[in-house]
């Protein structure tokens, strides 16, 4: 859903009711009441107006307050790459919608209450708003459509490209560094392990680009398979041109963390990692001025009113290392002449060194 839409006519972003209050609608009534009086003619000139406030999308139609949700407007025809378009791109998760008054959870808590009231001093002392939250969106969409490409990663170059960053790390024996065809008859002696150590020889330039991924631990990993899983041969997008955004958001979300706790399990926080991004997209992505503009803001007077922290943020970097990595398995992928089947290639070799030496 979309919390705030973006009016022609008005040539700014609102929430449905300030979008009615400014349109006229000006009856102090519950926004249901006021939502049912429009009538077919005025529903229809809303909807021309309002665009979707990220990739300006028309088509919308007015959803009632409910029990668990505000009025607001739904889009049915968002963009391919827009944030609000979970029905089609579920398996996309490159970015995390947080409400900061609604995170929940026992520790998650405590990091609502703390950025919360983080956000309305922000909102209050004039650093931020809503439209700043949303101008972000809009910058981090127009990335995504500038960097797209056909996802063309599959599970089979995937299990290469591990294969291969494993034999980065792996130590032969000396007798295969150092290969006698006597050494063939030691007990120990092993035809697979020897293909290998081939292998690796033969492929030395493209293994050493695979040592760059260092942080894929197996939780990367598994995100990896997952997301090649779902979006293989489909619309995604690069995230590489974000690396420094990503980079800067991560060491500015250790420092603003280090304020509040000792433990540094926060850092990987989405309601974190939201509002850094939130204060260097207004610091124009560098650190030291986010730095300064936190420290203002944590010295400031307790805000006047707590709600103003009621704001949805965006954490643009969910999945991001997975993401990153598969941009990088990309290059490496692109470097193979040889094909993907390495087990075949293994075979080979083995067959072919027996051939050789053990006669």
């Amino acid at each position: 859903m979309s919390i705030t839409i973006f009016s022609q006519s008005l040539n700014g972003e609102f929430d449905i009711e300030q979008f009615l209050i400014l349109k006229g609608y000006t009856e102090k009534v519950d926004i249901n009441i006021k939502i049912n009086k429009l009538s077919k003619i005025e529903l229809s000139k809303i909807n021309q107006d309002v665009l979707c406030p990220i990739c300006r999308s028309q088509g919308s139609i007015i959803v009632k307050k409910t029990k668990l949700k505000q009025a607001h407007f739904r889009f049915s025809n968002h963009k391919y790459f827009c944030d609000y378009n979970k029905s089609i791109l579920k398996e996309l998760k490159t970015s995390r919608d947080i409400d900061f008054s609604k995170f929940r959870g026992k520790d998650r808590t405590a990091q609502t209450q703390i950025v919360r009231k983080l956000v309305a001093k922000g909102v209050e002392q004039g650093f931020f708003s809503q439209k700043d939250i949303d101008e972000m969106r809009i910058y981090f969409y127009k990335s995504k459509e500038d960097s797209q490409f056909l996802m063309d990663v599959s599970k089979t170059k995937l299990d290469w490209f591990f294969y291969l960053k494993s034999l980065n790390y792996k130590h032969f024996s000396f007798i295969y560094n150092h290969f006698k065809p006597i050494y063939i008859d030691l007990p120990t002696f092993d035809w697979n392990e020897f293909a290998q150590y081939i292998f690796k020889k033969n492929n030395e330039k493209i293994i050493e680009k695979t040592s760059f991924l260092s942080f894929i631990n197996i939780k990367v990993r598994q995100q990896i398979y997952e997301i090649i899983k779902s979006t293989e041969n489909k619309l995604v997008f690069d995230v590489k041109d974000l690396y420094i955004p990503y980079k800067n958001t991560i060491e500015l979300t250790k420092i603003i963390v280090s304020a509040f706790s000792k433990s540094d399990k926060w850092v990987n926080s989405d309601i974190f990692l939201a509002f850094s991004a939130l204060l260097l997209y207004i610091s124009e992505w560098d650190v030291s001025i986010a730095v300064e503009n936190f420290i203002y803001i944590l010295n400031s007077p307790e805000p006047i009113d707590i709600n103003e922290g009621n704001v949805i943020g965006l954490n643009p970097f969910y999945n991001f290392e997975a993401w990153l990595a598969i941009s990088h398995i990309r290059e490496v992928v692109k470097e193979n002449v040889d094909g993907f089947d390495f087990y075949k290639q293994l075979e080979t070799i083995e067959r072919e060194l027996k051939d050789k030496y053990e006669s």
